[in-house]
C-alpha cells in the first residue's frame, strides 16, 4: 500500500510536468508522442481542462472535426480561459453554417487574448458577414497587424460598402501585395 501511495503521490506531483509535456509536443505536433502524455494526464486528472483543450486542438488539426467540437463546446461551456479554445469552436460552428452562434466563442476569444489580429479580424469577419456593424474591431486587427492581407481584404470591403472607393483600393492593393497570387 506504501508504493501505491508513493507512485500515487509521485504522479500527482510530476502533473505540471505531464501538462507542459503535453502543450510542447502540440507545438511541435509529434500527436503520436503525445497520445500517451494526454492519456497519462487523463488517468491522473480525468477532468484535466488543459490537456482536454490540448486534445480538442489535435483532433481540430488532424481533421478530426466531431471529436474536436465535443471537447471545444464542453470546454466553452466550463468557461475555459484559454482562447484557442474559444476560437477554435468559433470556426467549428462556422463550418457548420451557423455563423450567428459563433459570435459570442469569438468575442470570448478576443477578451481573452485582445492583442491577437487573427481572433479581432475573424471577430469582425463575422459580424460583417452576419450584416452587423464590425468597423471598431475591424479598426483595432488593423491596428495590431496593419499589413495582415485578409484583415486589409475586410477593410476594403467595408470601405467599399461605406462609399469610400480610393480609400477601398488602397486596402485592396495592400491586401493583394500580401497574398498576390490569391484569387479572394
Amino acid at each position: 500500500l506504501g508504493v501505491l501511495v508513493m507512485v500515487y503521490l509521485f504522479n500527482i506531483q510530476a502533473l505540471p510536468l505531464f501538462r507542459e509535456a503535453a502543450r510542447e509536443l502540440f507545438r511541435q505536433e509529434a500527436y503520436n508522442d503525445l497520445v500517451p502524455v494526454l492519456a497519462h494526464v487523463r488517468r491522473l486528472e480525468p477532468r484535466d481542462a488543459d490537456v482536454r483543450a490540448i486534445e480538442a486542438k489535435m483532433h481540430y488539426h488532424e481533421g478530426r472535426r466531431r471529436e474536436a467540437e465535443a471537447l471545444l463546446r464542453g470546454l466553452v461551456e466550463e468557461g475555459c480561459a484559454d482562447s484557442g479554445v474559444s476560437y477554435l469552436y468559433g470556426l467549428l460552428l462556422i463550418e457548420r453554417g451557423v455563423r450567428h452562434e459563433a459570435l459570442e466563442p469569438l468575442r470570448r476569444a478576443v477578451e481573452l487574448e485582445p492583442a491577437s489580429g487573427l481572433y479581432r479580424f475573424r471577430f469582425a469577419e463575422t459580424l460583417h458577414l452576419l450584416g452587423r456593424d464590425c468597423r471598431e474591431d475591424l479598426a483595432q486587427a488593423l491596428e495590431l497587424a496593419p499589413d495582415d492581407p485578409w484583415i486589409n481584404n475586410l477593410h476594403g470591403q467595408v470601405l467599399l460598402g461605406d462609399g469610400r472607393v480610393e480609400e477601398a483600393i488602397a486596402a485592396f492593393r495592400t491586401a493583394l501585395r500580401g497574398l498576390p497570387g490569391e484569387p479572394d
